[in-house]
C-alpha cells in the first residue's frame, strides 16, 4: 500500500529552496550540439507492446505541447516513458522509502541539473526508454566520483572490465568511466546491448547491467528447466540487491511521472544544455581552463571528472565540458595560447608520464625481485627439510640393520636401543643366557672424540677377559683348588674367591661408566666374582 503524506510538501519545498540558493548551476544560452528530432522506441517485452505504450498511465501526466528551451527536462523525460506501470509490493516498498526521504529527492534532482540535458538526449537518441535516463538516481546518486566496494566508478557505476568494452580508457590521467559525456554514450551503448540480448526485456536488461547477463541468463535457465516462468519478477536465483534494483527505478520513474499527487516539487531543470564538449587539441590544466571558462574550479571539476590529476590527459583524450555560456569566450582565450606553450605542457606531461612508468617498472622489478628472493628462499628451505628427512630415514636404516644383526647373532636375546648422545659415550647392556650363566655383555656407542674409542677399546678388553674367566670356570670346574685366586691381567687386583654369597645376589646388568677407570675394574671385579660363585 502507497503512503501519500500530504505534509511532506512542506519539508519538501524548504529543501528545494535551499538547494536552489546554494546556486547549483548557471542557465544556459547556447545549444548543445545534439540532433533534435528523433523516433520514440516503445518498450516490447511482448506482442501487446504498442498497446501497452498507448495505454501506458504514467504518460497521462504529461502535457502534450511542443518541446522549447522554456520547457522543463522532466516534460520530455516522462513523455519517453515506455515500461509498462507494474502493481508489485517491491516496487511501493521503494516508492514509500522515496516518499520518507524527500531531502534525498531534492538532492539527487540538485545534482542531476548539469547532466540531465545530456543524458535524456543520449537516451533519446539511442531508442531507450526514457526511465533509463534515471538510472544514475540508482546507481550512484548522481555523483560522477562515486566509487563502489567493487571498484565500479563514475554515474553510471562501470566496471573496469565493462568500462574498456565499451571504449572508456582508464590509465593514471584519465578515467572514462567518470567521463560525463563519454560514460553516458557508453552507458546507451551498453544497455542497448542487454536489451537485444534478451529479446527487448528492458526489465531483464535492467537486471543484468546489475548482475551481469551471464549470470542472469543462468537464472533464466533455471526456471526454464523447472518449468517456471522466465520474467524478471519470477527469478528466484537473484541477489538481493537485483530484486531491489530493478524495483527502485521503476518507483523513482513512478515519483517523478506523478510528482504532483506525492506532493513532491520538481527541480526546474531547463531542457535546454548545461555544457557543451569543446576540443582544445593539447593538453592543458584544469585550473588554468576553468579561469578561461570564468567557472568555479570545483563547478568545473565536477563536469571533467574524468582528469584525475587536474590535467588533462597527454595524448589525449583532450576535451572538456564548458558551461554554454561562456564557451564563446573559452574558445577565443584558447585560440589566443601560443602554440609552443601547448607543446611545453603537454611535453612536461610526457615526461612526467615516463617518469611514473619507469617508476611503476622500478617497482615491478623489485616485487619481481622479492618474489624470486623468497621462492628462492622456500625451495633451499624445502631442499634442507628434505635432506633432514633423508638422514633421518638413513639413521633409521642403519639402527634397524644393527638391531637385525644382532637379534641374528643373538637369538633370543632382548635388543636395547642405545640412547643418544652426541658427547658422552654410553653402553646397550645386553642379557642373555648360555650354558645356564647369566652374562653382562658391554657393546660401546662412541661418539667421534679419540679419549672415548680408547676408554671403549679398553672396556672390549674387559669384556674380553670376563669371556675368558667364564671358560676358564667351565674348565676348572670339579677343580676347587685351582678356584682359591685369580687375577686379570693388567688389572692388577687380586679377586678374593671367599667373599661373602651376597656378592653373587647383586645385579650384573650394572651399568658401566666408562669415562671412570675405577668404577670399570670395580664392575668387572664384581662380575669376576660372580663367576666364581
Amino acid at each position: 500500500m502507497i503512503k501519500i503524506n500530504f505534509n511532506r510538501s512542506a519539508k519538501f519545498l524548504f529543501v528545494l529552496i535551499a538547494a536552489l540558493a546554494s546556486g547549483c548551476a548557471e542557465q544556459a544560452t547556447q545549444s548543445f550540439a545534439f540532433d533534435e528530432q528523433y523516433p520514440h522506441y516503445p518498450y516490447h517485452s511482448s506482442g501487446e507492446a504498442a498497446k501497452q505504450h498507448k495505454n501506458n498511465s504514467w504518460n497521462k501526466s504529461v502535457k502534450k505541447k511542443g518541446f522549447n528551451e522554456n520547457n522543463l527536462i522532466w516534460d520530455r523525460l516522462i513523455s519517453l516513458y515506455a515500461l509498462p506501470e507494474v502493481n508489485d509490493p517491491r516496487v511501493d516498498r521503494e516508492l514509500n522509502w522515496y516518499l520518507d526521504h524527500p531531502d534525498y529527492i531534492a538532492r539527487v534532482q540538485q545534482r542531476a541539473e548539469p547532466y540531465l540535458y545530456q543524458i535524456v538526449n543520449e537516451i533519446e537518441a539511442q531508442h531507450i526508454p526514457g526511465e533509463m535516463a534515471l538510472l544514475p538516481i540508482v546507481e550512484s546518486a548522481f555523483k560522477p566520483e562515486a566509487v563502489s566496494t567493487a571498484s565500479a566508478a563514475g554515474l553510471w557505476q562501470f566496471m573496469p572490465a565493462t568500462g574498456r568494452l565499451f571504449g572508456l580508457e582508464q590509465n593514471h590521467w584519465y578515467d572514462g568511466r567518470r567521463d560525463i559525456y563519454r560514460s553516458t554514450q557508453a552507458a546507451a551503448s551498453y544497455l542497448k546491448d542487454l536489451s537485444a540480448t534478451f529479446d527487448g526485456d528492458w526489465l531483464l536488461a535492467l537486471a543484468s547491467y546489475n548482475y551481469g547477463k551471464g549470470n542472469v541468463q543462468k537464472a533464466i535457465d533455471r526456471n526454464s528447466m523447472n518449468g517456471e516462468p522466465t520474467d524478471f519478477w519470477s527469478l528466484r536465483d537473484l541477489p538481493q540487491e537485483t530484486k531491489t534494483y530493478v524495483p527502485k527505478l521503476l518507483a523513482i520513474a513512478k515519483l517523478f511521472a506523478h510528482a504532483e499527487e506525492y506532493n513532491i516539487p520538481l527541480h526546474p531543470i531547463r531542457d535546454k544544455p548545461f555544457f557543451e564538449v569543446v576540443e582544445i587539441g593539447a593538453a592543458m590544466n584544469l585550473d588554468q581552463a576553468a579561469a578561461m571558462a570564468n567557472t568555479n574550479s570545483e563547478q568545473f571539476q565536477k563536469l571533467n571528472p574524468g582528469y584525475k590529476n587536474n590535467v588533462t590527459a597527454p595524448d589525449g583524450p583532450h576535451h572538456l565540458l564548458i558551461p554554454v555560456d561562456h564557451v564563446h569566450s573559452f574558445k577565443k582565450k584558447l585560440e589566443q595560447i601560443p602554440a609552443e606553450e601547448k607543446e611545453l605542457l603537454g611535453q612536461q606531461l610526457k615526461n612526467e608520464e615516463l617518469r611514473i612508468a619507469a617508476a611503476k617498472r622500478a617497482e615491478e622489478l623489485a616485487r619481481k625481485a622479492r618474489e624470486d628472493a623468497a621462492r628462492k628462499a622456500a625451495e633451499q628451505e624445502m631442499l634442507a627439510r628434505k635432506a633432514a628427512e633423508e638422514r633421518l630415514a638413513k639413521k633409521k636404516a642403519q639402527e634397524e640393520a644393527t638391531r637385525l644383526a644382532f637379534l641374528k647373532k643373538h637369538p633370543g636375546a632382548k635388543y636395547k636401543k642405545p640412547a643418544e648422545s652426541s658427547h658422552e659415550p654410553h653402553e646397550t647392556v645386553i642379557a642373555s643366557k648360555k650354558g645356564g650363566v647369566t652374562m653382562k655383555l658391554a657393546q660401546a656407542h662412541t661418539t667421534n672424540s679419540k679419549e672415548t674409542t680408547k676408554e671403549t677399546a679398553k672396556l672390549n678388553a674387559a669384556v674380553n677377559k670376563l669371556q675368558a674367566a667364564v671358560n676358564q670356570k667351565a674348565t676348572l670346574k670339579g677343580k676347587p683348588q685351582l678356584l682359591a685366586t685369580a687375577t686379570i691381567p693388567n688389572s692388577k687386583i687380586a679377586v678374593n674367591a671367599k667373599k661373602s654369597e651376597s656378592a653373587s645376589n647383586s645385579n650384573p646388568l650394572k651399568k658401566v661408566n666408562l669415562s671412570d677407570k675405577d668404577k670399570l675394574v670395580k664392575n668387572t671385579q664384581t662380575g669376576i666374582k660372580k663367576l666364581k660363585s
